[in-house]
């Protein structure tokens, strides 16, 4: 069986939890799970925080890419993290030297600029989750260039059925390119346990107004106000 090869890039800082930063650890967590697939995971800035990326040490088949690491190769990156500019020309001179099987990236600016690069365009699959879903609230703009992904793209990458049915709605397309790609889950040894022993609530979601995340906060603290005792994390 032959190995694939797969070079993955998302626009996100690792330095910082959220939950885009989540997915590209979880992404390559997941890929590399068949030893038949060698990923190459591209990094857009220097290593700051080190609780998520180290995650990925001890991976065989996972090499992670660090140009920050490495700046004699790569004298032209940006002082502290990588454009969208920068990072493309690095990743079609890792394609040049790889000849990847497939790239997967996140990020809608990301595959506007990667559009331009046919050699990367045909074997890419962006995955797409930055867009407004009411026509209401999203912009010509916005429309113009998810409207330009789907038809520069072989394939795209959808969270959720709800998101795909919003995708077509909004740009009146059929869908037919659409592959769903569903957060991915570790697997878990033990069945969790969901008693409370901490008075203990967490937030592990996305830091966006469309998620109400201020209001989200401004409850904790209400909360926190009417019941010491309660600790709201995030």
């Amino acid at each position: 069986m032959r190995t694939l090869k797969v070079l993955l890039y998302g626009d996100i800082d690792l330095n910082f939890m959220d939950g885009s930063a989540v997915w590209l650890i979880s992404m390559a967590q997941m890929l590399t799970q068949n030893q038949n697939i060698e990923v190459d995971l591209l990094i857009k800035a220097p290593r700051k925080q080190k609780y998520l990326i180290e995650s990925l040490d001890g991976i065989p088949n996972l090499h992670l890419i660090e140009p920050y690491a490495k700046k004699e190769r790569y004298p032209f990156i940006p002082s502290n993290r990588l454009d969208v500019e920068t990072a493309v020309k690095i990743m079609d001179h890792l394609n040049q030297e790889n000849n990847y099987h497939l790239v997967i990236i996140r990020g809608q600016n990301l595959a506007l600029e990667l559009s331009k690069v046919s050699s990367l365009k045909e074997k890419t699959v962006p995955y797409i989750t930055d867009f407004r879903h009411d026509k209401k609230e999203s912009t010509s703009e916005e429309r113009r260039n998810l409207t330009y992904i789907y038809d520069e793209f072989q394939h795209i990458f959808l969270q959720t059925k709800e998101t795909k049915r919003a995708f077509e709605k909004l740009l009146k397309v059929d869908g037919h390119k659409v592959v769903l790609l569903s957060p991915m889950v570790p697997n878990v040894e033990e069945t969790p346990q969901f008693q409370n022993k901490n008075n203990q609530l967490v937030y592990a979601g996305k830091f966006h107004e469309d998620w109400h995340t201020e209001e989200i906060i401004q409850a904790a603290i209400h909360m926190k106000e009417q019941q010491k005792d309660i600790n709201f994390l995030i």
